[in-house]
């Protein structure tokens, strides 16, 4: 069944199958459109907040194996037009690391405003992004 309400076509499928032929039917004739880099931009940040997350339950169990009277630093994230900067906040305020919002390539901090040349990791990547840090920091070049 087949509803159009101006220039938008509903469909009511039945199946999977019905599904797939139209998707089918819409590549083959260039309809459907690719994921736009702003599309990407969207999904990175979502997961660049779980990286920090990750990042924070790191420096928790690093403090708890510290002692009971051991307080763990604080992740945030500071967002930039380009990077997403993780500020670790301790007794002082100190440059975590830096992700590519684009592409969620992971940096070393050069400077408090800027990130190294060398990708040390990918928040893409299957250990998502984990591999690349420490309690103390991002890790350096191998």
């Amino acid at each position: 069944m087949t509803i159009r309400t101006g220039n938008k076509i509903s469909f009511d499928f039945t199946s999977t199958k019905e599904i797939q032929e139209v998707i089918d039917f819409l590549n083959l004739h260039g309809c459907l459109v690719a994921p736009t880099k702003r599309d990407a931009v969207k999904n990175n940040k979502a997961k660049i907040s779980d990286f920090a997350d990750r990042i924070q339950k790191l420096l928790d169990a690093h403090a708890k194996g510290m002692g009971p009277y051991a307080d763990p630093p604080l992740i945030s994230i500071n967002w930039g037009r380009r990077y997403a900067k993780i500020v670790r906040t301790d007794n002082q305020r100190s440059v975590y690391g830096f992700v590519d919002i684009a592409s969620g390539d992971i940096l070393k901090a050069a400077s408090w405003s800027g990130p190294a040349k060398h990708i040390r990791g990918n928040i893409n990547n299957p250990d998502k992004g984990m591999g690349a840090c420490t309690p103390w920091g991002i890790t350096y070049l191998r």
